[in-house]
């Protein structure tokens, strides 16, 4: 007899800073590590949105280095929720990314906004 395990999914949103000494080749690379970590973990990416270089409301010191200015990085993803913690750790384990966001998309907002563009 087998047992079915219904897995979860839910959509979360995932925001990342790398700093902003990159050039664009090696922000590109930063941005596949993280798509292949979704993968890795059977996610997928809705949306992608690069929100490019800006500055930082202060100074993070992260491995000795200052960074006063930062690339975001905004992702939309559907992961199961017991993948969810792991995909978090491994954001966290890529040395490139100096500081993340990972939360539980607010489902009532996207559609709100779908609802209002419609009409």
């Amino acid at each position: 007899m087998k047992l079915v395990s219904e897995t979860k999914t839910n959509a979360y949103e995932l925001t990342y800073l790398v700093s902003a000494g990159f050039t664009d080749s090696e922000l590109k690379k930063v941005q596949e590590e993280v798509l292949a970590l979704v993968k890795k973990f059977k996610g997928e990416v809705i949306s992608e949105t690069v929100w490019g270089k800006k500055p930082l409301a202060y100074t993070l010191k992260t491995a000795g280095k200052s960074h006063d200015e930062a690339y975001f990085i905004h992702l939309k993803l559907s992961i199961s929720t017991e993948k969810a913690p792991e995909v978090e750790r491994g954001v966290y384990l890529i040395n490139s990314i100096i500081r993340h966001l990972f939360v539980v998309a607010d489902e009532t907002k996207v559609e709100d906004k779908e609802t209002s563009t419609e009409e």
